[in-house]
């Protein structure tokens, strides 16, 4: 850039001089004209440079910031690989594509606490507008679907549940039962059931309904209820599924 900046320097110093020192009417008009393309051929080469310049500096910085965001990925992904006990407050990133089923990859989870009302922000690699439920090759009687955050409150084993998510004292969940009803389609939320449950020991009974929200240009579903005896140090565990496919965020660790 330097080289064809002096050159064009040079070269209107030349014309001032030129006209200047040159009677008027002595300048031809070829010499005018050569004058001319040569300053546009200087012109020229200066913008053509200019551009390749800024196509290369804007080319550096999209590879920066590529990078950048791929280390930020991976550092997210390794806290939430290395976190074992998950809390509310908390933001917790998963493995995108540990399963085929797009609905039921959990990428990212969102939780707030105020007082006893937990937030739970799902983010999944998709959610399709419309599901299908009572499916032919489903068993009968048999989970279908779920999205479920289970609540250990006191953090404690010895209490809630004594099977599966050990020490869960409640589950806020969206769910599905295949019943050998007749097939059929449409949303999540309509068609599912979205309740908070509570455990003790081997049983699990209906404590609350559960408010929920499904954005689908965000691929996001929001869970809000009132968790008693809930806090910041209570342990939280999320989880989908889709008939024998699952996936999980914040392993379970006592």
């Amino acid at each position: 850039m330097k080289k064809y900046f002096a050159i064009l320097m040079t070269t209107i110093l030349c014309m001032i001089c030129f006209v200047n020192c040159t009677p008027s009417e002595s300048v031809s008009q070829a010499a005018v004209a050569s004058t001319k393309e040569i300053e546009d051929a200087i012109l020229e080469e200066t913008r053509v440079a200019l551009q390749a310049a800024t196509q290369e500096a804007l080319s550096i910085q999209r590879t920066q910031e590529f990078e950048i965001g791929q280390t930020q990925t991976a550092q997210a992904l390794s806290v939430a690989q290395i976190q074992k006990n998950c809390t509310p407050g908390g933001t917790y990133v998963d493995e995108e594509g540990d399963t085929d089923i797009e609905h039921i990859d959990i990428l990212k989870v969102e939780t707030d606490l105020e007082n006893e009302t937990l937030t739970c922000v799902i983010y999944l690699e998709d959610i399709p507008s419309e599901i299908t439920v009572n499916r032919t090759n489903i068993e009968k009687n048999v989970l279908e679907y779920s999205w479920a955050v289970y609540v250990d409150v006191d953090n404690n084993t010895a209490t809630g549940v004594n099977w599966g998510f050990l020490g869960a004292d409640y589950v806020m969940s969206i769910m599905k039962f295949a019943f050998g009803e007749e097939e059929k389609t449409g949303p999540i939320d309509i068609l599912a059931q979205t309740d908070i449950w509570k455990f003790e020991d081997d049983s699990m009974a209906y404590y609350n309904k559960l408010d929920v929200s499904i954005d689908y240009d965000m691929n996001t579903i929001t869970f809000v209820g009132d968790i008693p005896g809930i806090t910041n140090d209570s342990i939280l565990y999320f989880y989908a599924l889709d008939y024998h496919e699952t996936d999980t965020l914040c392993e379970y660790e006592k």
